[in-house]
């Protein structure tokens, strides 16, 4: 049972950096669209 918590919990995290990476990207391009304009 501890097993499969800590499994979960790793993906869970795994998730979460991801979609932080995906958001930090999407600010980075925001961020060169405004620079652009």
């Amino acid at each position: 049972m501890v097993f499969v918590v800590r499994q979960l919990s790793s993906i869970s995290c795994k998730r979460a950096q991801a979609f932080k990476e995906t958001s930090i990207k999407k600010g980075n391009q925001n961020l060169i669209e405004s620079h652009l304009r």
